[in-house]
């Protein structure tokens, strides 16, 4: 998932975002690097014959930007399946790249009946008039990621690999026992095809068209949930005479906050600051850390299927400023960043912030609690990721490597890149 969007709304589902081009333009990338697969895509599927019929026109790019509901129905003879998932097409021009997850089960019925299609999932992830697809990891099924896609008079076209899912090891089975094939999906999208639902939370859009995976053949159709690529539940605990920034002033006098920053890369963070009392400690041992969370985490529905993070403001760990500590299964719910440590008085610090506590220089703590979450959602060190990502910055740097960046004139906090890398 890219980085380049900068953008918070609401909703407008089926609005143009981010000033991209109008619905005629033309849009090709391959994530392997060979265009002539993109383009031969686009010769095969793409009727370049631009629309004249207002039923006919085509979206802009802009409007494919974000999270859709998708659904795949097999042709032909078949078994009742409900094969269903989110898919995340991002547009960063002049780039287009889709992703998503498959989860399958046989249909249950409601009322007596049952309903294939449907827009919107039972227990939907509702974030204001946003809301995310999500479902039981004992129905996961296959992950999908773009391999070559084309956009143009509103047909989307792209070749896609596909990983199967090992119910059993909780792993993705290796390509050498073939865990791996690929698929390619046509989907149309026509601004004629608004779409209104009693359940959906607002007015949306869909795209129809067909699939073909491992040499079987779907109807596929997705429907948009929202701009932003995901939703996550944030709860945020404080410990007593310690505080959360809820937001900070940079020196251009903007100002951000936890939910802005994630919002401009892509994932709809859905924050809730709801104990600031609990108890002082002022050395936690990871065994407290896990106690916490187990203790202070609010109960959830057992049918709940919400991404929820856990993020404690709490005092100290030794020299360390924070660390995501949850091994304990879902996993990766619970993190903490530490108001206590202090940051010393280098010459590369801000007047404002030498011989201070972190937490009392809300722009550096800030930083640290997104860096913190940062690993709950899966991402690395630049230096301890295998991808050869360059130092820097940007918020998934450790606190002494965006030192290292600092001088006496652009000292830190001040030098804090609030955005991610690319490749994060």
């Amino acid at each position: 998932m890219s980085f380049e969007q900068h953008r918070d709304v609401e909703d407008g589902l089926i609005g143009n975002c981010c000033g991209l081009a109008g619905e005629n333009s033309f849009m090709e990338y391959d994530e392997d690097g060979s265009l002539a697969l993109a383009r031969a895509l686009g010769a095969i599927a793409v009727d370049t014959t631009a629309s004249h019929d207002v039923a006919k026109k085509p979206c802009a790019v802009g409007t494919l930007n974000g999270s859709w509901y998708l659904q795949l129905t097999q042709t032909g003879p078949h078994a009742l399946m409900e094969i269903r998932g989110p898919m995340r097409i991002e547009v960063a021009s002049p780039k287009l790249r889709i992703s998503g997850d498959i989860y399958v089960r046989k249909p249950t019925s409601v009322n007596g009946t049952i309903e294939i299609g449907k827009p919107i999932t039972e227990r939907p992830f509702l974030f204001g008039k946003n809301w995310y697809p999500q479902f039981p990891i004992d129905q996961y099924a296959w992950y999908f990621r773009s391999l070559g896609v084309t956009y143009q008079n509103g047909k989307l076209v792209f070749k896609f690999e596909r990983s199967l899912w090992n119910k059993t090891t909780q792993d993705f089975i290796n390509q050498e026992n073939n865990g791996k094939d690929n698929g390619f999906m046509e989907l149309e999208c026509l601004e004629a095809n608004v779409f209104t639902h009693p359940a959906l939370p607002q007015q949306t859009i869909r795209i129809t068209g067909k699939a073909q995976i491992g040499g079987v053949k779907y109807d596929a159709v997705a429907t948009k949930t929202s701009g932003f690529y995901r939703g996550c539940a944030v709860e945020i605990d404080v410990m007593t005479n310690r505080s959360f920034p809820k937001s900070v002033t940079m020196i251009d006098n903007s100002v951000i906050d936890y939910k802005s920053v994630y919002r401009t890369a892509g994932i709809d963070c859905d924050v809730n600051v709801d104990q600031t009392n609990l108890p002082e400690d002022f050395d936690l041992t990871t065994t407290e850390l896990q106690t916490a969370l187990a203790t202070n985490q609010k109960p959830t529905n057992p049918n709940d299927d919400t991404w929820r993070l856990w993020l404690f403001v709490g005092s100290g760990q030794g020299n360390i400023l924070g660390l995501m500590f949850d091994d304990v299964e879902p996993f990766r719910q619970g993190t903490a960043g530490f108001f206590d440590p202090e940051l010393g008085n280098l010459p590369i610090l801000a007047a404002s912030a030498r011989n201070k506590k972190i937490g009392e220089v809300p722009t550096a703590f800030l930083r640290t609690l997104l860096h913190e979450s940062g690993h709950a959602f899966n991402l690395f060190h630049p230096k301890h990721d295998v991808h050869v990502v360059p130092l820097g910055t940007t918020i998934m740097n450790q606190t002494g490597d965006v030192m290292m960046f600092a001088n006496a004139v652009n000292t830190f906090p001040g030098n804090i890149t609030f955005s991610f890398d690319e490749h994060n």
